[in-house]
């Protein structure tokens, strides 16, 4: 057994180094004083050959193997399905997203230094003198709103997501945070391998772990300091610790809890998941305390325990959009999964275990129940973010099926390279939907925010204010710099805020990304707006100017 690791890793892990060097032009990684440059393709491509051929060479001279052929297919299999899983991990880790930029990112990446400084409600002294009727709402960068006082900004998102950054920062340092998805990521493949091992064979277990790592949604939210993996992990850890001979319901309710922590809608999949504990009180002792935090954070954050950073619930779900959430949802369901996810799960319902099917299938209707009822005019692919904690078990109970439909229906030497190659395409044409999408191009795009907060803190004097939009929570986490945001001050009180800013002798600066927002923010001021504007450099197409109240 431990030799057939030896191969599986070994042709595995040069297979995914051999594509990885030839889609990438690879990299250099280094480690304690270690450094590993891989940068042509055909040298893992040889060493892959020369490994091959020792594999060969000792399979042929086992005598003990009855069937060498049948062993042969079974090794490929598992190293082709390992190569396939190492290749999207070394895929994500090159694309990862370090960059904290916009509305999410930045909401929870500032939200987590603020949890380790151990103050959530951040004064803002500017209240008191600058001319505006709703001057709190200018001053809250984007992830962040007014407090319940109106002096003061609170994280906008559930701090679940937060608290771990917090702990990753705390080990790993100011890029501790961006690892948390990837690293959950991680974790999150190797359950739904050992959800498919438990209710199948190493076959079907490789193939779950696959197709998971694989998943445009997945692979996507995995390179990004965003909520939707870590929801994911947590909700997969619940189901796995339930899953299994001797449960552990405490730790799956705390499982639970921490999903409900990380994204409050999760909760509905948390009580269905409680029906599944074989001692229910002690999964609710696990829970509870999670939903509890969250009702007193909402609470003394926002004025009531059912209020949020997003606003009141009223606000948020209705029942007259259920109609059209139910056809924008199942169509990029078909889309995305294709209806070959559909068919195995009504295979599922015939050859894989009854409680992991049963599982599967109510986590999803549980996690997908709330955004049924979810107000939102999005028509996109990446809506579908939502539902991935849900996704996952089903993508496990569909790998099972495939497995055992091929083990069936196949001749015993085909089965084993079908899953492989089922896996394979899967993955192929994954890589290429996230290509002609701009996925593998997010960490150039994003590298703006600090790029642009770098330019700030250079050339701009400490106290400067920064009036920015997209901006404006980058350029303060990384500059130190206070932010105002000009698309939340009225079109008539700019140039009264310019002169309060300038009578207390601090410069400002303006920061506009992309036409779009140069369009918008004189579409918002006028053609020519009360204020002198002298555009004096540009970062990565955001203009970057002084402004100062007209004379």
């Amino acid at each position: 057994m431990r030799r057939d690791v030896f191969w599986d890793v070994g042709i595995g892990g040069l297979l995914s180094v051999t594509l990885f060097t030839a889609l990438t032009g690879g990299g250099r990684l280094g480690a304690g004083g270690f450094a590993l440059s891989v940068r042509d393709w055909t040298r893992p491509a040889i060493l892959l050959a020369v490994l091959c051929l020792c594999w060969i060479v000792v399979l042929w001279r086992d005598r003990a193997s009855p069937d060498r052929l049948q062993r042969a297919c079974d090794q490929l299999a598992r190293a082709g399905l390992a190569a396939i899983v190492l290749l999207l991990g070394g895929l994500g880790l090159w694309a990862l997203v370090d960059s904290c930029g916009g509305l999410d990112s930045h909401g929870y990446v500032s939200a987590a230094r603020a949890v380790e400084s151990g103050h959530l409600t951040v004064a803002q002294p500017l209240v008191s003198w600058l001319p505006l009727e709703r001057a709190i709402d200018s001053l809250a960068p984007l992830g962040w709103v007014p407090a319940v006082d109106g002096h003061a900004i609170v994280p906008r998102f559930p701090l679940g997501l937060p608290l771990v950054m917090a702990a990753f920062e705390a080990i790993a340092g100011p890029r501790g945070p961006f690892y948390v998805a990837p690293v959950l990521g991680a974790a999150t493949v190797w359950f739904a391998f050992v959800l498919a091992r438990r209710a199948g064979d190493a076959r079907a277990a490789g193939l779950a772990a696959a197709l998971v790592a694989a998943h445009p949604l997945f692979f996507t939210y995995a390179i990004q300091p965003m909520s939707d993996v870590p929801a994911t992990f947590w909700i997969g850890l619940a189901v796995t610790l339930l899953y299994r001979d001797r449960q552990f319901p405490v730790l799956a309710g705390a499982a639970a809890g921490m999903a409900t922590l990380t994204r409050p809608t999760l909760a509905v999949a948390g009580l269905v998941l409680a029906g599944f504990s074989d001692a229910r009180r002690r999964f609710l002792i696990g829970i509870l305390p999670f939903v509890g935090i969250s009702l007193a954070v909402n609470a003394i954050l926002y004025g009531s325990p059912l209020s949020s950073g997003y606003g009141g619930n009223a606000s948020l779900f209705a029942v007259h959009v259920v109609p059209r959430n139910v056809v924008v949802y199942g169509k990029w369901l078909l889309i995305i999964n294709t209806p070959l996810l559909a068919l195995l799960l009504v295979a599922a319902w015939f050859v894989v275990d009854r409680r992991l099917f049963a599982i599967g299938c109510t986590v999803f209707a549980a996690v997908s129940l709330p955004y049924l009822f979810y107000v939102f005019e999005a028509d996109d692919w990446e809506m579908l973010r939502f539902l991935l904690p849900g996704l996952v078990p089903l993508i496990a109970v569909a790998a099972v099926a495939a497995a055992a439909l091929a083990e069936r229906h196949l001749p015993m030497r085909m089965a084993p390279l079908a899953v492989v190659a089922l896996a394979g395409g899967v993955a192929a044409a994954s890589l290429a939907f996230l290509e002609g999408r701009g996925v593998f191009r997010l960490r150039q795009v994003e590298s703006k925010y600090p790029a642009v907060a770098s330019w700030i803190d250079q050339h701009t004097a400490a106290d400067a204010i920064v009036l920015a939009a997209l901006h404006s929570g980058s350029v303060h986490y990384y500059s130190g710099r206070t932010t105002l945001r000009w698309d939340q001050i009225p079109p008539d009180r700019l140039a009264p805020t310019l002169a309060a800013v300038a009578a207390r002798k601090r410069a400002a600066f303006l920061v506009i990304d992309g036409d779009g927002e140069r369009l918008e923010f004189f579409k918002r001021f006028g053609a020519n707006p009360p204020a002198r504007i002298a555009f004096v450099d540009r970062v990565q197409n955001v203009f970057l100017a002084t402004i100062a109240a007209s004379p």
